[in-house]
């Protein structure tokens, strides 16, 4: 029987996507989405939030409820203070405070303003001291956990061996951002621009079996010799890949590809990828791809100008 994969949970929008996201159940990837600071991730599952309307509508009627009262006041204590017949009744105080509401209307939308924006400030402060804890949790269980993934000899390691530089990415075949970061770190480590870089790709499938398939016949391949070969031809493969199209990968880079289907199947490759994602989840991995670049996290792809500064980085380290 084949061992059911497990995924990597995760978390709210507030985590990790925005309300734009929208996924598949073959998990395709979106291109909003973000675990850190950037739209640069892939997460399986995202949920919208709407909580900021329900607050304006919540606080617009806590405030229109106090003006109300505070009106009510006014008027009640000035026809208090006017001597009145005792037959004569109290006026409706209603119609009153709806009359003085109506010929305040501006002032009334400044103050629903000006305290919409304070609420959203606040809201804003809360939310930045929240992320500001939570960043610091997660350097904290990166710091605890880095050493360990370098040291383990039983994950891959490509560009340099020895290189002082190191790049842990947790990652899915199946994820759009994923391919872009690898093709990108590759082409550098290709090149020769980052001599120094030593990449540690930690395969975590969290889009379900279809991802797990992939990262098993890679590992596989990696019996062989050929888990760098098989890596790349992966990353740059298009569609949905099967048994029969990574048997086909394989026949390609000069695998067996009996012994490959095989040790795919093996309970060794499938605990490794079950130990892959206990560590994504015991760091805090909510998205992929998620990056320890040089001992720091980075939540989303490493592109552009946070590649580039890796490099040059590395390239400066002694």
């Amino acid at each position: 029987m084949t061992k059911k994969t497990k995924t990597v949970p995760v978390v709210d929008k507030k985590e990790c996507c925005h309300n734009s996201c929208e996924y598949t159940k073959e998990t395709k990837c979106c291109d909003s989405c973000t675990c850190a600071e950037s739209d640069s991730c892939c997460c399986s599952k995202s949920g919208c939030n709407k909580s900021s309307c329900k607050t304006f509508i919540k606080c617009f009627t806590t405030l229109t409820s106090a003006l109300m009262i505070s009106a009510s006041i006014l008027i009640v204590g000035s026809e208090c203070s006017k001597p009145q017949p005792a037959s004569q009744t109290m006026p409706n105080i209603n119609l009153q405070i709806t009359k003085y509401l109506n010929e305040n209307s501006a002032f009334v939308a400044q103050i629903v303003e000006k305290e919409k924006i304070r609420i959203e400030a606040e809201k804003k402060a809360e939310e930045a001291r929240i992320r500001k804890i939570e960043e610091e949790k997660q350097a904290q269980k990166v710091a605890e956990h880095k050493d360990k993934i370098i040291a383990d000899k039983t994950n891959y390691s490509l560009g340099n061996k020895d290189g002082k530089f190191v790049i842990i990415e947790f990652f899915d075949y199946r994820c759009g951002w994923c391919k872009k970061t690898n093709a990108a770190l590759w082409e550098k480590i290709e090149s020769k621009k980052a001599p120094n870089v030593r990449w540690i790709p930690i395969d975590s499938p969290i889009f379900g079996e279809g991802s797990a398939l992939i990262s098993r016949y890679v590992l596989a391949a990696g019996k062989q010799g050929k888990y760098e070969a098989m890596h790349h031809e992966v990353v740059k493969a298009q569609g949905n890949l099967d048994k029969a199209a990574l048997v086909a990968l394989g026949k390609k880079v000069g695998l067996n590809v009996e012994q490959l289907s095989k040790d795919a199947e093996s309970e060794e490759i499938k605990a490794k990828i079950d130990a892959n994602i206990k560590l994504s989840q015991e760091i805090g991995v909510r998205g992929v791809p998620y990056m320890i670049v040089n001992g720091k996290p980075h939540g989303g792809a490493l592109l552009n100008q946070a590649l580039e500064n890796a490099i040059k980085e590395s390239n400066e380290m002694k």
